[in-house]
């Protein structure tokens, strides 16, 4: 072979290296973030993180019922958390607001109460992935990857959220059963109560934040969530009973340094650590007082306890594991809680689908999942008359309806009947999006909503 032939073998075979180099490459970038919406309203997922937060490729974050999309997930290391939105209008979401538009990105953190997926994705080495109720709860989430566990790994590439039992991890109900009215978290307005049977149909006794106050009142009013002690006393640290934030604790500082394991007293430090003494913060063997996780050693046992956690702390704490016990619910609950994930490939493959209501159902979550709101909403305009009606229908395989609800775009009530019509008659003749809340009114107190939209062009 010539010197001139024997070049462009060279030639070619490095060319043909550098394109697989290329395809290589490109192949550990297409790994995406799937956002699926179980729920039966519509869900705006939002992302938090540092540079290069992944966006949707549409710019659409909404997710109707039944919805999906995806983001590509950057290459290098990228670091945030996932939530979703809820009943977002006018600018702001009623749960898990992040400013920005409510149909855009997120300019700032999530306001909790908010169910959080916390990530940190690396091109070429190990996931960390978990679902965090730390902060409160707004909807069930789930993260899933694309390539499965076993039960010998239940925490390499498992599901936390899921509502399916797989690899040796317990399910999620997302039904809570919180020992306290304290733990409601409702929309603030309603009148001042002390438990559940002193409010109307279709409202909860619980929290529910006075902006003017900045601080908490126990009132009736629609549920949105769920508070967690460690929450309330973050927000109010004069917050009183029945949490107690600011009591003083034998080893120094107060009651809600052990619910945040922060300050200098000790409760900074994990009692999973070599060498903790008893003013670590935790600890507890979730399995020991029979909470499904994967026993030791595939769950890291604890080294040593904290009398007055275990006291004080772990009661605010087991009624959210117990409904979800691959949640991650105080800040050292990692061993039971936190996830990592990769392919066996050098570049990392790993997709992950975030779902929301990965059990299904209406926020919040019910215990018995047959409040429904309404369903196959439909809308007609009548131009010469400037009104809107609006029909549904009954939700399949859902209780008795009371009575149904139209509110305006404030979340105000405008109409309340039995009938599956409703007529607006207030409209301002002009085009434009006006924003409807329908209820269904339920004999067990619960009233899930739907937002619709209707567009006047």
């Amino acid at each position: 072979m010539d010197d001139k032939h024997c070049f462009k073998s060279i030639i070619g075979r490095v060319l043909l290296v550098f394109l697989i180099s290329l395809s290589l490459i490109k192949t550990a970038e297409a790994r995406s973030f799937i956002f699926v919406n179980n729920c039966s309203y519509p869900v705006w997922f939002g992302l938090v993180g540092g540079a290069n937060t992944p966006k949707p490729a549409n710019g659409n974050y909404q997710l109707p019922p039944g919805g999906r999309n995806t983001a590509t997930i950057p290459a290098g290391t990228w670091s945030g958390v996932i939530a979703g939105r809820t009943n977002c209008a006018t600018g702001r979401c009623e749960t898990g607001d992040c400013g920005g538009s409510n149909t855009g990105p997120c300019t700032r953190g999530f306001q909790p109460p908010t169910t959080q997926a916390e990530f940190t994705v690396r091109s070429n080495d190990t996931d960390y992935y978990d679902v965090s109720v730390i902060n409160g709860i707004n909807m069930g989430v789930s993260v899933t990857p694309s390539i499965g566990s076993k039960a010998s790994l239940p925490y390499f590439c498992g599901s936390p959220g899921s509502g399916t039992p797989s690899a040796g991890l317990a399910g999620c109900s997302w039904k809570f059963t919180p020992p306290l009215v304290e733990y409601n978290w409702v929309a603030y307005g309603g009148k001042a109560c002390t438990a559940n049977g002193d409010c109307a149909s279709g409202t909860q006794c619980g929290l529910g934040f006075d902006p003017v106050l900045n601080g908490f009142k126990k009132t009736c009013g629609r549920q949105l969530g769920y508070w967690t002690a460690n929450q309330v006393c973050g927000v109010q640290r004069s917050f009183g009973a029945p949490f107690y934030c600011s009591a003083a604790i034998p080893q120094g500082g107060i009651l809600w340094n052990l619910m945040a394991c922060n300050g200098n007293s000790g409760a900074q430090r994990s009692c999973y650590t070599a060498g903790a003494s008893a003013t670590c913060c935790g600890c507890v063997n979730w399995d020991k007082i029979g909470v499904p996780v994967p026993p030791g050693p595939i769950t890291a046992q604890c080294v040593n306890s904290n009398p007055v956690w275990v006291d004080r702390v772990r009661p605010t704490l087991d009624w959210l594991k117990r409904a979800c016990p691959t949640a991650y619910t105080y800040p050292y609950d990692d061993h039971s809680s936190t996830f990592i994930c990769k392919s066996p490939t050098a570049a990392n493959t790993v997709d992950y689908t975030i779902t929301f209501c990965p059990t299904g159902g209406v926020n919040p979550p019910l215990p018995d999942g047959k409040c429904l709101p309404p369903a196959n909403i439909k809308s007609t305009y009548t131009a010469n008359k400037k009104q809107v009606t609006l029909t549904w229908d009954k939700p399949a395989n859902a209780e008795t309806i009371s009575t149904y609800q139209v509110n305006d775009w404030l979340d105000r009530q405008i109409w309340r009947g039995v009938e599956r019509t409703f007529i607006d008659k207030s409209l301002p003749g002009t085009n434009g999006k006006f924003t409807y809340f329908l209820y269904s009114n339920c004999p067990s107190g619960r009233s899930p909503r739907v937002q619709y939209d209707v567009v006047i062009k």
